[in-house]
């Protein structure tokens, strides 16, 4: 037979190297600890989602700044005068 390792699964505070051994948590402990693994998961879908949102923002902004460089050059080229279009 072979001898299974039993991972003991524990957590830490921020800040603070020492590990908590989960199965010696009261229930009440045990409840707080997942509202906590929640939340902290809920912070990192946030915070992809909102990376998500700005990379949006950023290639849009990009993209309407190259539309308005088009059209005010096409504006300046409109405006030259004639004599100088006809030395280009």
């Amino acid at each position: 037979m072979t001898e299974e390792k039993k991972e003991i699964e524990t957590f830490s505070f921020p800040g603070e190297e020492e590990q908590h051994d989960i199965a010696g948590l009261s229930e009440e402990g045990k409840v707080l600890l997942n509202k906590v693994s929640l939340f902290k998961q809920a912070k990192q879908e946030l915070i992809a989602n909102a990376n998500f949102e700005i990379e949006k923002n950023d290639i849009l902004y990009n993209n309407y700044m190259e539309q308005l460089r088009e059209v005010v050059n096409k504006k300046e080229e409109e405006d030259e005068p004639v004599s100088d279009k006809e030395k280009n």
